[in-house]
């Protein structure tokens, strides 16, 4: 999925998006400010192009401010220099903000295989050392099956990544798997207030995320708008925004 969408899909839900991958944090934040992207001086960023992330300024309940280091990491194994690549990453955040602001580090890893320092990156000689410990989610280790009871749309992108993982190659099993993940973010619209264009932002990117071949994309496309025209709890305006996402996607 495009760096930018995991922007656009905080930007969206970033209660939903605290709540899914940092519990703990979902009391201390104050969802009533929205969080504030922020960037690392073009000087800076030399030692950084290679490990993709999101800084994010958090506001705290009580008036405080926090930086969120939030990681994307897919290439696993080939990705030799990870925990160096961290350690800069999280340097260069301390010194652009002048220490002035606590930073937390997550790493979502997304691919099927996990790159050398994945739960922590150490460093020794002589007389000095570093032990760099931080956050971390990895999507391969997660049970469909858990992920399938959470009302939380961040729980569907993961189910979608990890049924892109194991069953890529099996596209009958992944067309059936799309359309119980297709039927869920609608049960999650109708229990929730979530606005409608939300709800398409979250199916479109899932859609786009789980490609099948032309034959079985057209077969899925029929199946999720037949669905759809039977489900009465769903307004024509809203059956027909959500057929739209299914034809685009089918066009991808």
């Amino acid at each position: 999925m495009p760096f930018q969408d995991w922007k656009k899909l905080i930007e969206t839900f970033y209660p939903e998006f605290i709540t899914f991958f940092f519990a703990e944090l979902s009391t201390l934040i104050d969802f009533q400010r929205t969080p504030a992207f922020l960037n690392i001086s073009s000087e800076r960023t030399n030692t950084l192009h290679k490990l993709p992330f999101l800084l994010l300024g958090c506001r705290l309940k009580d008036d405080r401010s926090m930086l969120l280091l939030f990681v994307l990491e897919e290439q696993g194994y080939d990705n030799l220099t990870f925990g160096q690549q961290l350690f800069r990453s999280y340097a260069k955040v301390l010194e652009e903000y002048d220490y002035k602001f606590e930073v937390i580090i997550f790493v979502l890893f997304l691919g099927s295989s996990l790159p050398k320092d994945a739960e922590r990156y150490q460093y020794q000689y002589f007389n000095t050392s570093l032990d760099l410990q931080f956050g971390h989610y990895v999507v391969r280790e997660q049970y469909l099956e858990d992920l399938w009871q959470l009302d939380n749309p961040f729980a569907y992108l993961v189910a979608a990544q990890r049924l892109k993982q194991e069953y890529q190659q099996a596209s009958k099993f992944l067309l059936e798997r799309k359309l119980i993940l297709f039927k869920k973010i609608i049960d999650f619209y109708q229990r929730s207030s979530t606005p409608l264009n939300k709800i398409v932002l979250i199916t479109r990117l899932i859609l786009d995320l789980l490609t099948l071949p032309d034959v079985l994309n057209k077969e899925f496309e029929d199946a999720a708008k037949k669905w759809l025209n039977t489900t009465s709890a769903l307004s024509s305006n809203e059956k027909q925004q959500l057929a739209i996402q299914l034809w685009e996607a089918s066009q991808v």
